[in-house]
């Protein structure tokens, strides 16, 4: 995790220097709802957009852990892959189809 990556995934905070406080703003809005849910301890929250919803994986399911999706006042947490490289992954190849749509417009 840099300190960004141009456009990609812009407007989300998931690079340096907000990583590090990403759990924090997490359990904020968890609290903010008094959600019944929460995050354990070993959970890492790696991307916040827009402060009402997180993404987060369990560092204690090995070194390609599933990623979780939690959305705003959903009161639970939904499975959205099975490791954290196919995310990232199906990420950057959706950036690089939306990027081509944008240049064929132009």
């Amino acid at each position: 995790m840099g300190h960004g990556a141009g456009s990609f995934m812009e407007g989300t905070d998931l690079f340096y220097p907000y990583l590090p406080k990403l759990r924090e703003y997490a359990e904020n809005l968890l609290d903010r709802w008094d959600n019944p849910f929460a995050l354990s301890k070993t959970d890492f929250v790696f991307l916040d957009h827009q402060g009402n919803q997180f993404m987060y994986f369990d560092t204690a399911a090995g070194n390609d852990p599933p990623i979780y999706h939690y959305r705003e006042a959903q009161y639970k947490s939904e499975q959205v892959s099975s490791s954290f490289s196919d995310w990232l992954q199906c990420r950057a190849k959706e950036e690089i189809y939306l990027q081509e749509q944008i240049s064929a417009l132009e």
